[in-house]
């Protein structure tokens, strides 16, 4: 991968030319992340195949996943990309479509709902990998949301000296809860919040029709998203 940086050029205080240098260290043993696979597939039609359902069951396991892992600092770099690391994403989608009026009054529902549950089987040397108030941990979904407990806000000093607190809090602070029950609130006491990923994905839509008009309205949505 290749980073930014720019140079002078000329005689002189001469002219800043942008240029770019590598950002990390080449890795020729890179190869593609692996994927497997097991669907299992059903399909029902009734009533004529007015109505017909699809129901879809899958599970699979990523492996050779692409991430940073450290390297000598005799190299120049501090992190380099290795195929190292597993995921396992398994879930079910169900689908189902309706004529509901086939005359010169056309009317047709669709509708779909799924579910999908991702786990990290390994990861690299460096263990947890938290970035930007999320943490990607072995044995929980990738990206969980990590960051301190707030249980109120101080209104008073005495309230402050009660409790494990910052130096620096003030009546009108937020209170953390000392997670690991150290008696001092650092960033040990970081946690997992929740799940980036929705429980269910939803959507439904109908259609209608009338000689040479025509009307389609479509609903989506999720549940169990924190």
């Amino acid at each position: 991968l290749l980073g930014a940086q720019n140079y002078v050029f000329g005689p002189g205080s001469g002219n800043v030319v942008n240029g770019l240098i590598p950002s990390t260290i080449s890795n020729e043993d890179l190869g593609w992340e692996k994927t497997k696979q097991m669907n299992i597939g059903l399909e029902l039609g009734l009533f004529n195949n007015r109505v017909f359902m699809e129901f879809d069951y899958y599970n699979s396991k990523t492996t050779d996943l692409l991430l940073y892992v450290p390297v000598p600092a005799i190299t120049g770099f501090t992190n380099g990309l290795k195929n190292i690391g597993s995921v396992r994403n398994k879930g079910w989608e169900l689908a189902i479509n309706s004529r509901n009026f086939t005359g010169d009054l056309r009317w047709t529902t669709d509708f779909n709902i799924s579910s999908n549950k991702n786990t990290v089987l390994a990861l690299g040397p460096e263990g947890d990998i938290i970035k930007a108030g999320h943490i990607t941990k072995v044995g929980y979904p990738l990206g969980n949301y990590y960051g301190y407990v707030f249980e109120g806000i101080y209104n008073t000093q005495e309230e402050i000296d009660a409790r494990p607190h910052l130096p620096s809090d003030a009546p009108g602070d937020p209170k953390i809860r000392d997670v690991n029950n150290d008696e001092i609130i650092s960033a040990d006491d970081r946690t997992i919040l929740g799940d980036s990923y929705p429980d269910l994905f939803f959507g439904i839509g109908n259609n209608f029709s009338y000689k040479n008009f025509d009307l389609s309205i479509f609903l989506q949505g999720v549940l169990g998203q924190e």
